[in-house]
């Protein structure tokens, strides 16, 4: 009974260290030292892989990968490609789909933003425009308040996306809903600016935001704004 509870142990550590070496953590930390948060894979290229993290979207060189280890990287990428995507049914191929969502934000109450734009724009796209937008950025840009660089950010992608084929492009309802439809096979992202005027403040907020092949349903919300990474 010993032996046998001694294997179903040894199994149990197995199965789990097999596990962990096969998914991306949720925290990722790099050679520099710097660690990623709430980690979500957005895309594999050939020598790095698209994070969306707490700070931002990075794409990430796999030689700077600490935890997990470089070597372990083939095997979570053969497992995310291989691993069903939840809440994504793949399009006919050669067929068109519907993206549908909202943007509205719940920060100091409810609030669902009417008439601002949604864009989609190809994903092969997103790394120059991204780097474009840093040139954007005003000077001072470190030091601003969070208010002054929400608006930077809303002045700036734009900028950076001018010339930029925009793929399907759509208007919220009064309740912030959206449709639009995307071409066949095709990986994209969504720009969005949007501004909420209080009594006493201007507020305005960026999404950039990665859409998953064959996604349906995409909403803009807190989880998804955009923030710059340091």
């Amino acid at each position: 009974m010993k032996r046998l509870l001694s294997l179903v142990l040894f199994l149990s550590c197995l199965l789990s260290a097999v596990a962990q070496t096969t998914a991306m953590p949720n925290d990722v930390t790099l050679t520099t030292g710097r660690v990623l948060r709430n980690v979500k894979v957005l895309r594999w290229e050939k020598d790095r892989v698209v994070l969306r993290h707490a700070g931002g979207v990075d794409p990430v060189a796999f030689v700077l990968f600490k935890i997990p280890a470089p070597e372990d990287l083939p095997a979570i990428r053969a497992a995310s490609d291989a691993s069903p995507k939840p809440g994504i049914v793949a399009p006919a191929a050669g067929a068109e789909h519907t993206l549908t969502g909202q943007v509205l934000t719940t920060l100091r109450g409810s609030f669902k933003f009417a008439n601002v734009t949604v864009r989609a724009y190809p994903a092969s796209e997103f790394d120059a425009a991204a780097a474009r937008e840093k040139t954007k950025l005003p000077e001072n840009f470190h030091s601003m308040m969070p208010p002054d660089r929400s608006a930077a950010w809303a002045r700036a992608w734009p900028e950076a996306l001018t010339g930029v084929t925009v793929v399907a492009e759509a208007v919220t309802d009064a309740d912030g809903h959206y449709s639009m439809t995307l071409p066949p096979n095709t990986e994209i992202f969504l720009l969005c600016t949007a501004i909420r005027r209080t009594v006493h403040t201007v507020e305005q907020y960026t999404w950039v935001v990665h859409l998953e092949m064959g996604a349906a349903k995409l909403d803009l919300s807190d989880a998804n704004r955009f923030t710059q990474a340091e």
